[in-house]
């Protein structure tokens, strides 16, 4: 059964913010916890437990290879989350090790990532309709979020009277009967065109925060520092984007390097008249396995002959040899394809025309399939990420189709060359775009 997690609100308006953008991001799939109910009489929303803080949990991670594995990749899912959940138009302004859960079954298994806490979050869907409860700080936030929060707690002391903080960067006091009354439109952080700054620079605070932990070693946290001030202070949203991309690849490939594999030595050749020399793996089992390996066994066996003079070679099996891919010709296969369609359609324009062929419910019926075929390939080409592949059966849908238009123009009486062209031409197109498979060679 899924543990359930319990957040209380003093005030209606925060609950109402927190549950639509948790109902949206559910909807949307978005890695964010669970809903299970909104409770506006108690105040309360039921939620799926996410486990503890990312501050808590990479505190509690031990100085190890290991475990600064699982913390890059804990970051990078943090970051991940971030750009992800921005996309989908939805702005977190409050980016910080308290709202982000991690949740692991096990130290060996990779941690899991969420997001909460959006009741300081913006988005064209749910406009602002008070100002948002956070207080104006230069040494965490943005200067763009900065200005905006600045400017909107301004309007609020104005439009209810009140008198204004000397210092809106300091301590101030909200008259919660007040806060909860006004209700306004067209508020200034809704109004942020440097959101993607606003993100980054919220990330690159985490990023050199998390420089602090024990579980990263002295150079992987001069990385990690020097990443994050990349991520500080910008003002160009494309700009932001990339160094958000540059981080996430920077990250990845931290924890993604291949697993290391032992190494196995060849075997040596040897001298007519001796027994081969068996090389092992350049790993040793320990602990009770090695014990198991190296302790004799009390079962007696026949002693084995003596071995035969035998002339030791190298025997490779061939079928374990992956085989190797053609060099690089399918972009050239595919350019010469497009070129031979275009050669063989205006060719065909020209022989219907001069010798008037009659267009036939054959040849409606082969150009309709050709046209419906190709389109099909032509929308897949969107989402597909084989896309070469997808091409080369673009090609071969209009070889066919040539081959089959060719067969009606050799039954309406066209000369002979042109119907001869016309096929050739198609089994050209088949020719470049199969796919060449190389099979093993039987030793």
């Amino acid at each position: 059964m899924t543990d359930v997690f319990i957040k209380r609100f003093d005030d209606r308006y925060t609950q109402s913010r927190e549950y639509q953008f948790l109902d949206l991001l559910n909807q949307l799939q978005a890695p964010v916890p669970a809903v299970f109910s909104n409770d506006t009489q108690l105040g309360q929303i039921q939620m799926a437990y996410a486990g503890v803080t990312l501050h808590d949990w990479l505190l509690s991670l031990p100085a190890t290879a290991g475990a600064q594995s699982q913390a890059l990749n804990a970051l990078q899912q943090a970051l991940s989350i971030s750009r992800r959940i921005a996309k989908l138009e939805v702005w977190h302004f409050d980016l910080a090790f308290r709202n982000f859960m991690v949740e692991q079954a096990n130290t060996v298994s990779a941690p899991i990532v969420r997001l909460i806490d959006f009741s300081l979050a913006v988005s064209p869907r749910f406009p602002v309709q008070k100002p948002l409860w956070m207080r104006p700080d230069t040494a965490q936030q943005h200067l763009a979020l900065h200005a905006a929060v600045t400017e909107d707690w301004r309007q609020f002391f104005r439009r209810n009277q009140l008198p204004e903080p000397l210092r809106y960067d300091e301590a101030f006091d909200i008259p919660m009967t007040t806060y909860r009354a006004d209700w306004s439109n067209d508020l200034a952080v809704d109004r942020i065109t440097q959101r993607w700054c606003v993100i980054t620079h919220s990330l690159g605070m985490m990023l050199i925060q998390s420089t602090q932990f024990a579980c990263f070693s002295a150079e992987t946290r001069l990385h990690i520092d020097s990443h994050g001030r990349g991520l500080m202070h910008l003002t160009s949203e494309s700009q932001a984007e990339l160094a958000l991309e540059e981080t996430l690849q920077w990250l990845s490939s931290q924890f993604s390097t291949p697993t290391p594999r032992p190494r196995a030595q060849v075997a040596q050749v040897t001298q007519v008249g001796e027994a081969p020399a068996i090389q092992t793996l350049s790993t040793k089992p320990t602990g009770l396995i090695a014990s198991a390996l190296t302790e004799p066994i009390g079962i007696q066996s026949a002693p084995l002959p003596a071995p035969a003079p035998v002339v030791a070679t190298l025997n490779v099996d061939a079928s374990t040899i992956p085989a190797q891919p053609k060099a690089g010709l399918s972009g050239f296969r595919l350019l010469l394809s497009g070129v031979l369609i275009g050669l063989a359609y205006v060719l065909m324009d020209a022989i219907y025309t001069a010798h008037h062929v009659r267009v036939t419910p054959y040849t409606v019926t082969v150009l309709l399939a050709t046209l419906a075929l190709s389109a099909v390939l032509l929308v897949s080409l969107i989402f597909s990420a084989h896309r070469t592949r997808l091409v080369s059966r673009l090609s071969q849908t209009q070889g066919l189709a040539l081959l089959a238009l060719s067969l009606e123009i050799w039954t309406q009486r066209v000369p002979d060359p042109w119907p001869l062209v016309m096929a050739a031409l198609g089994l050209i197109l088949l020719a470049l775009t199969l796919e060449a498979r190389q099979k093993p060679r039987a030793v």
